[in-house]
């Protein structure tokens, strides 16, 4: 699931989903939900030639799965299954989160207009709120079928689970009224039916008391249903258009029930042992969506129409940071968080794209184009990956961003360092504090290569991480990946040659002696005797590429270990050849002749004398012989194959006679 960069379907609840598809814990809730190396030159800063990668890679390109109008799924990690709602097209969509493939389509009564799904997880069930139908369908998890259809009250909207009491709440908002079903029965059926206030529209379980919180948006206030009796506690004033499309939830950490108004800006915090709003923080312009992030504790809100994301710290109920995001964000639950990689998530329904911004920076880190009037978005519980349903377009999409974290050890306390990844390039950047430090940012999955910049005396030893790093590229995927960058000093380490004639050229490969995650390889020629590489302390391999002819050494390759201090490895080479003589018989005194050879060694070598020697080394060798008078060498082509050392010469010869 977290490898896919498919569109295929919008989620938006984990377990319960209300109107506006917000979970039984209010709102939509927050679903829980690399490596080679750089290695080092001369220079400090070593680049990876990966594949070339831009930063955000394209997602949602991919044909998406077709869903006739959209506008949320339940995900069931479970049994790894989706149920996809479609608000027109009569019927639930079943696809395997294993495959991504769809299993079935249940169909659940005419022009039913499905709003809301909630899960029962002890009988492995499904409740889908039909407002155009007044009633709600029982649908088999797993077996996509319709088990029963309960009359409810007028138009329902939303509907929840109570953990505790173990039944379904149903917000019927043309009846002003909720409906409680029991699934104790054989079939399930309507066990109490309690008057609220105005278009109910959203629910909050508190999980410490069990009461229900129903968000009431015709009116200014929210009902409290006490989870024991199934009778109104009491109500609850809040502001105008209270919870409007599902937006209250329940925060377990605070124990606060949170209430966006849609219609006074603002956010309401129903708490303490009176149940009171006992604070209002206000927002931007018509709060839509909530979401909040359980690692940090913060509630997001979209506000619709200032096209912005406020962030309020929900231990002190101030406002942490305002980011501003796409055109009509938060329609229809369109917000959700994923605590695991520290994504917020928000749909701009206008815009045709999702804002991705970071919790702990509160920035947009990413923007991803997916399908027309995007509205509900949720965590893939078993993949963190981002579900959209795209309403305007008939598509559901999924895509991924993955949370990179590179951890530098080496460095001296105060020293900094930087990535710089992707093309074209991303950096980000750290400075050694305690004797670590680390470096975060947002990728789409890929293989991206990158570039890593240290203090002029230190380089990287090996780089190891996610994904069995290689030397060329990072290879990100999944929600999260970490590489750690392991440095050093760097020293001088050099290759002086003994034996080779004045300007004679040879060339040299050097690379690290770790089995994985090594520096990247450096290459060298000179026509001098010494070569020198900057390189980090450690084991290295080399091998020597180019020898030049007739010379050999002991040692084609080897090993070296560099330590605190300046290394010198000497290099010792021999002439090795053997004496091949080219001997004529025919010609007259003092007649030209020629001698071509081409092997290991390509030599040509003319005489007016009888004998041509030649100093070869081992190898197979073609001969061509010439003249330039009236006479035909024979043999005038052939092949010989030389062993040195040889202690006599190799004997070729070539007659001539004259042409007649």
């Amino acid at each position: 699931m977290a490898a896919r960069l498919l569109a295929l379907l919008a989620a938006v609840a984990v377990l319960v989903l209300s109107s506006s598809l917000a979970g039984a814990f209010g709102g939509n809730g927050s679903a829980p939900s690399a490596v080679g190396a750089a290695g080092l030159s001369a220079a400090p800063a070593v680049t990876a030639q990966g594949p070339s990668a831009a930063v955000a890679p394209s997602v949602g390109s991919s044909t998406p799965l077709p869903i006739f109008s959209p506008v949320g799924v339940l995900m069931d990690a479970t049994n790894a299954t989706a149920l996809v709602e479609s608000e027109y097209g009569d019927n639930l969509t079943e696809v395997s989160l294993k495959t991504d493939a769809v299993t079935s389509v249940v169909g659940i009564g005419d022009e039913p207009y499905p709003q809301a799904l909630a899960l029962d997880p002890i009988n492995w069930t499904v409740y889908v709120a039909n407002s155009g139908s007044g009633n709600v369908s029982v649908v088999s998890v797993g077996g996509a079928d319709v088990l029963a259809s309960v009359t409810v009250g007028a138009s329902p909207d939303a509907v929840a689970f109570n953990p505790a009491t173990k039944d379904i709440y149903v917000a019927n908002s043309g009846s002003s009224s909720v409906s409680i079903i029991s699934p104790a029965a054989k079939i399930p059926e309507v066990i109490a039916t309690v008057p609220v206030g105005p278009d109910p529209d959203g629910f909050a379980v508190d999980t410490a008391t069990h009461d229900v919180f129903v968000a009431c948006a015709g009116s200014t206030n929210v009902t409290v249903i006490s989870g024991k009796t199934n009778s109104v506690l009491r109500t609850v004033p809040v502001g105008l258009e209270a919870g409007a499309y599902g937006s209250i939830l329940y925060d377990p950490t605070t124990k606060d029930v949170y209430v966006a108004n849609a219609g006074s800006h603002n956010v309401s915090v129903i708490g303490g042992k009176n149940l009171t709003d006992y604070a209002s923080v206000t927002v931007g312009s018509s709060p839509d969506a909530l979401a909040l992030d359980s690692k940090t504790d913060q509630l997001f809100v979209a506000n619709r129409f200032s096209d912005n994301v406020s962030v309020i710290a929900a231990k002190n109920g101030t406002i942490a940071g305002s980011v501003d995001v796409g055109s009509q964000p938060g329609v229809q639950g369109g917000l959700a968080v994923d605590p695991t990689v520290g994504l917020a998530y928000v749909t701009n329904s206008a815009s045709d794209n999702v804002s991705v911004i970071s919790v702990a920076d509160l920035k947009v880190v990413d923007t991803v184009a997916v399908g027309e009037d995007p509205v509900a978005v949720e965590v893939d519980p078993v993949g963190e990956s981002a579900w959209v349903a795209n309403e305007g377009s008939s598509t559901v999409s999924i895509f991924q961003v993955s949370l990179v974290t590179f951890d530098e050890k080496g460095l001296p306390k105060g020293d900094s360092w930087s990535v710089s990844i992707g093309a074209p390039p991303v950096s980000v950047s750290a400075t050694v504090g305690r004797g670590k430090s680390s470096a975060s940012l947002y990728l789409e999955p890929g293989a991206y290569p990158y570039t890593v910049t240290l203090p002029s005396s230190f380089g990287v030893a090996r780089v190891t991480g996610t994904n069995a790093p290689s030397q060329s590229a990072i290879d990100v995927s999944g929600a999260t990946s970490t590489f750690t960058i392991t440095v050093g000093p760097i020293e001088s380490l050099t290759f002086k040659e003994v034996g080779l004639p004045a300007h004679a050229v040879w060339a040299l490969l050097l690379q690290s002696a770790l089995s994985t995650g090594g520096p990247l390889a450096q290459n060298a020629t000179t026509n001098i005797t010494s070569m020198t590489f900057e390189v980090v302390k450690g084991s290295w391999h080399y091998d020597l590429t180019k020898v030049p002819s007739p010379y050999v050494t002991s040692k084609l390759e080897g090993g070296v270990t560099v330590g605190v201090h300046a290394v010198t490895k000497t290099l010792r080479f021999k002439e090795v050849a053997a004496t091949v003589l080219f001997e004529e018989a025919g010609l007259p005194s003092g007649t030209f002749w020629q001698v071509n050879v081409t092997g290991p060694v390509d030599v040509s070598v003319s005489s007016e004398n009888s004998t041509i020697a030649f100093a070869l080394p081992s190898g197979t060798y073609s001969f061509e012989v010439w003249n330039f008078t009236n006479y035909n060498p024979y043999p005038e082509t052939g092949t010989f194959t030389v062993v040195a050392p040889h202690h006599s010469a190799y004997v070729v010869t070539v007659s001539y006679a004259y042409k007649t």
